[in-house]
């Protein structure tokens, strides 16, 4: 095993492919798993020797071991080496069901979904679509942070720097490539790769970036997405790559999360924004209409079907059919669903004719999908087919910077809906910050709704019936109270939320001492992220200011 392995790493790969088959044909005693692995060696060997079908046959073969024992990360392996060998014979569609399908067998472990994750921004990237690609790529460095696993993060790094240089985002990407290097040289890397492009990237001199997120301003005017977290902002990338795609998408989170403004904005950012976008509420159809709400029936079809009539996959032809809580599905009507995913075509009830729609199927659920499936309440299939991409939307605890800026917007629409000059009072705002909101920002709505109400002047704590600070379940953040920002007439949003954030950064990093690991803890961002915006804004230490003079000393402590 080790000389195999030895001369594989040295590259000679048809002399290890050699060693490994005289091994297995001399049927040495290997446990089944050891087995397994070795079969996937081969496989991967033949895969980068060109030599497609006997790879094939290979990964065949040990994916039929596999699951006659019951190995399911040895499956994850097996199927993420097949999306592999799917792209390599242009196969670009399977290779995605394949890389889902490992997904749903790696387990809990942090290396492995980092692999896929890997592959899949890979195969993406390839395919001329970065917009995605980051998305994993993001992922699988979120994976490799929070597990432990820097030796994993040059590659990623140099991947996500690339795609943002492609995208004219230069500080960013420069940023980015920085930050890789540095872990090649603290982890000894030998990447070639990564150090030529990297460098490449740091060679470009473009001091000013414009806005990183340019959809973000976008959805805040158009649909009221506040995006101020880092959580958020990332869902906005996630937005933006996946709204010219025509694969499915499935919203995952909580009640009141937000799911189908996301699903609308995915609609809306696309090129399906002029078409039609049909949400449909699956827990509020009854089971025996289910298929006619969906498909249509002709005249006929079932008693009281008295005229054609069309359904809401042909009533979204070019644009989204929005499919709100999917785990309510009768599964019944699974098959037929999965039927039009794969080929676009479906048949009205009571008809033998056969239709086509291009309809986009955007879902959403509050439940786990892996659970859904192991319930019987799902189907497998039907699962990796509606989610080729997903998009995890947190609860408002986890982006609690955004609470704020959800209820001054919400607030400031229901002035203009009502003719008044509403405010927050300061006790409301510190409510509002230390409350736990179990309802996400559907409570938080409706609690300033409730206090828009009954208030005059100012909106009370008791106004929009939420408990006091010192009862909440949500103890206080300490030092993550908020500045009491109201929106200047005259000013941007987005102007307010740049003063805020350069507040807020300045304050975490006086309480930290300036310690920005620390601090980006503090204020929920990754630690790439607080440098770029510390380099955006142009924010400096006090030992920096000191150093430059000139400066007041209410300007040296903010």
């Amino acid at each position: 095993m080790n000389a195999g392995l030895a001369t594989r790493r040295l590259g000679e790969k048809r002399t290890a492919l050699q060693f490994y088959r005289e091994v297995l044909d001399r049927g040495l005693s290997f446990r089944p798993e050891e087995q397994v692995r070795m079969i996937n060696l081969l496989a991967s060997l033949h895969t980068s020797l060109g030599e497609h079908d006997k790879a094939e046959a290979e990964i065949a073969r040990a994916l039929g071991m596999a699951r006659e024992i019951g190995l399911e990360e040895e499956q994850a392996d097996l199927l993420v080496n097949q999306a592999v060998l799917d792209y390599a014979r242009d196969r670009f569609p399977q290779a995605l069901v394949h890389l889902e399908e490992a997904r749903q067998l790696a387990g809990e472990d942090p290396e492995r979904r980092l692999r896929i994750e890997f592959n899949m921004g890979t195969l993406l990237q390839e395919q001329q679509q970065p917009g995605q690609a980051w998305i994993y790529f993001d992922k699988a460095q979120d994976l490799a942070r929070r597990h432990d696993l820097p030796h994993r993060l040059p590659l990623i790094l140099g991947n996500m720097a690339r795609i943002r240089q492609q995208e004219g985002q230069h500080g960013e990407a420069a940023a980015l490539a920085q930050e890789a290097l540095e872990f090649c040289r603290r982890y000894d890397s030998d990447n070639t790769w990564v150090r030529e492009t990297c460098q490449e990237i740091l060679k470009d001199d473009h001091p000013q970036d414009s806005d990183p997120f340019p959809l973000a301003e976008t959805l805040i005017r158009s649909h009221g997405m506040v995006a101020v977290s880092e959580n958020m902002r990332r869902i906005i990338r996630e937005i933006e790559a996946l709204a010219g795609s025509e694969l499915p998408v499935m919203v995952i989170g909580e009640t009141g999360t937000g799911k189908e403004l996301v699903a609308r904005a995915l609609h809306s950012a696309g090129v399906r924004a002029t078409a039609p976008f049909v949400p449909v509420n699956c827990p509020a159809i009854p089971e025996g209409l289910f298929e006619s709400t969906l498909f249509g029936h002709v005249k006929g079809a079932f008693t009281g079907a008295t005229e054609d009539r069309k359904g809401l996959v042909e009533l979204a032809e070019k644009g989204s059919l929005f499919l709100d809580e999917i785990g309510d599905m009768p599964l019944s009507i699974q098959p037929k669903l999965l039927r039009f995913l794969e080929t676009g075509e479906f048949s009205p009830m009571g008809s033998a004719k056969t239709r086509y729609s291009s309809a986009r199927i955007i879902s959403a659920t509050n439940r786990d999908p892996a659970e859904l499936v192991a319930n019987g309440a799902f189907r497998k299939d039907l699962l990796m087919r509606i989610s080729a991409f997903r998009i995890d939307l947190p609860p408002l605890q986890d982006r609690r910077e955004d609470i704020y800026f959800i209820a001054v917007s919400e607030l400031d629409r229901l002035n203009r809906r009502w003719g008044k000059r509403l405010e927050f009072s300061a006790e409301a705002l510190q409510v509002l910050n230390q409350y736990g909101f179990p309802g996400n920002v559907r409570e938080l709505k409706n609690a300033v709704a409730r206090g828009a109400q009954v208030a005059r002047r100012e909106i009370r704590p008791q106004d929009m019936g939420l408990v006091s600070p010192s009862s909440t379940e949500c103890p206080p953040l300490e030092g993550k109270a908020w500045p009491v920002v109201p929106l200047e007439e005259g000013k941007s949003l987005e102007e307010t939320v740049r003063e805020l954030e350069i507040r807020l950064i300045r304050n975490a990093l006086q309480i930290r001492a300036g310690d920005r690991e620390l601090a980006a803890r503090d204020l929920g961002l990754s630690f790439r992220a607080l440098k770029y915006k510390i380099s955006k804004y142009g924010i400096r230490s006090r030992k920096q200011r000191g150093r430059s003079g000139g400066e007041s000393e209410k300007e040296a402590n903010p």
